[in-house]
């Protein structure tokens, strides 16, 4: 006689396991007699089989399970924005052949009341006008001197010539490469100074008419400076990536990871002082939205241009939402925000390169570290023919577990079995399949195994409501250790043994 309800029994027992990650040894043709208990199934599943399957799954020295996901460059961005010149407004003087030249001293526009105490200019356009109310006879030559500026560690000066016979000309000359003492000896900031003066004036002609100047910067953009770049916020670029936690994917309310951690891997070549107000939302399976909710976090940047500062800003449960947040379960992190720059920093100078970057990566840790207070999990069964030869035979069938546990958990299962036609229930049996083996309440790790015996008897009426049943729904509940009160770590030496045996009453008709 075949009986099918062994299968039942073992998965049972293993829910959530997989059946080619056991040991096992099982009787293929089973034919019970009466009163006599025989062994059926022999399992054996060890945490370290499973453990592997997961591409998350990182396994500590002291065999201590975790899951991490890290990306180095989740994303980057060049701070050069931070210090975006705009075109300034055009400077004006006016000028006569036979006076002395003219000084004009004014300050650079910036954005967000930057300070500029040294700039070298990347690129940038330097815009000379000169008109006159009427055409001289000669040509005019005006020299026009920067005065806190530099050309590798000699003065630049710029000559403007109004050609005989015209009254105006334009001239643009580029700025690139160019240094720029922004502090006027150190009694200032954004300072820029011009002097401009008109070369030969006794011979131009006629040397008493005025001429006028306009001067115009454009199309600044700074290849380094140091200075106060500001108190104030500039937006993270916005992205997100997968995080699916597969182990878990079939868990929901009832699991707690106790000691997460989302941790922040920042590599600052700005001379700023940075506070990353980082937004981080996750969506799980079902749709659901979970923000995390982290704190702000400040870095330093380096000392010396060039150099480069690593900092981790760790979240956790103490910072963030993290527990509420990792317990959703997200398989896709979105993440955005922006960065506060010399925010409740005592001023002091920064300084940045074109080529300066802040490179952000991300180290999602999730010891196994848990507390399950009543996870339930459901699944169903179909098609599932348990008896098949001679029903009748049998009055009654005992199965019996003897289960050696190194599992900190609790496992309750309820078996309902359904009409095959109305998809009602017909009959049913709860079964504790695993009794949670004790903890040292300080590590959370499993001090001993527990062996335990449950048993299932199966009268003549429950297995004929066996033979009527083509599904089985399998309802489990899970627990750690006193009811999930206690936090609990998994090891790769967690395992547990599972032997079943079957005694039966047969119901044997002797013929004459």
């Amino acid at each position: 006689m075949t009986l099918r309800i062994i299968a039942l029994s073992l998965l049972v027992f293993l829910i959530s396991c997989k059946k080619e990650k056991l040991d096992f040894d099982m009787v293929d043709d089973i034919r019970l007699s009466p009163e006599v208990e025989l062994a059926l199934v022999n399992a054996y599943l060890n945490l370290e089989d499973i453990a592997i399957e997961d591409s998350l799954v990182v396994v500590d020295p002291d065999k201590a399970i975790r899951l991490k996901y890290r990306d180095d460059s989740l994303f980057s961005f060049y701070p050069i924005d931070f210090v975006d010149i705009p075109n300034q407004d055009t400077i004006d003087f006016k000028l006569f052949p036979l006076l002395p030249g003219a000084d004009i001293e004014v300050s650079l526009g910036t954005i967000a009341d930057i300070e500029l105490f040294e700039a070298v200019f990347d690129k940038g356009l330097l815009h000379f006008m000169l008109s006159a109310a009427a055409p001289y006879l000669t040509d005019v030559d005006v020299e026009v001197i920067l005065k806190n500026a530099t050309n590798n560690g000699s003065p630049v000066a710029y000559t403007v010539t109004l050609p005989a016979g015209q009254v105006s000309v334009s001239e643009s000359f580029p700025i690139e490469g160019l240094t720029f003492d922004c502090t006027n000896n150190g009694q200032d900031v954004n300072y820029i100074g011009f002097s401009a003066q008109v070369l030969d004036g006794d011979s131009v002609s006629p040397n008493t008419q005025g001429l006028n100047l306009g001067i115009t910067f454009t199309d600044l953009k700074i290849r380094n400076t140091t200075g106060y770049f500001g108190a104030r916020s500039i937006n993270i670029p916005d992205g997100d990536f997968d995080f699916d936690i597969s182990a878990f994917s079939d868990f929901n309310d009832g699991f707690l990871l106790t000691n997460p951690t989302i941790s922040l891997l920042i590599s600052n070549e700005v001379g700023i002082d940075l506070a990353f107000n980082s937004d981080f939302d996750g969506v799980n399976n079902d749709g659901v939205l979970t923000a995390l909710n982290a704190n702000s976090q400040s870095v330093t940047g380096p000392m010396v241009l060039g150099n480069e500062v690593s900092s981790v800003l760790t979240f956790n449960k103490s910072n963030s939402d993290i527990v509420d947040f990792i317990g959703a379960m997200p398989n896709k992190i979105f993440y955005s925000g922006d960065v506060s720059l010399n925010d409740g920093q005592t001023r002091t100078e920064n300084f940045i390169d074109k080529e300066s970057q802040v490179v952000v990566g991300i180290d999602v840790d999730l010891p196994l570290e848990l507390q399950i207070e009543s996870l339930r999990m459901v699944e169903e069964i179909d098609n599932i023919d348990f008896i098949t030869e001679n029903p009748d035979e049998i009055d009654e069938v005992e199965l019996i577990f003897y289960t050696e546990n190194g599992f900190p958990i609790d496992l309750n299962v309820q078996v309902s079995l359904l009409d095959d036609v109305t998809g009602d229930s017909i009959n049913g049996f709860d079964l504790k399949v695993l009794t949670a083996a004790p903890v040292n309440p300080n590590t959370g790790r499993v001090t001993q195994w527990v062996h335990s015996k449950e048993s299932i008897v199966f009268t003549d009426l429950l297995i004929d409501d066996l033979s009527r049943a083509s599904t089985i729904r399998l309802k489990a509940k899970l627990s750690t250790v006193n009811g999930g009160s206690q936090f609990v770590k998994l090891y790769t030496d967690y395992g547990v043994n599972i032997k079943i045996a079957a005694k039966a009453k047969l119901n044997l008709k002797l013929e004459d």
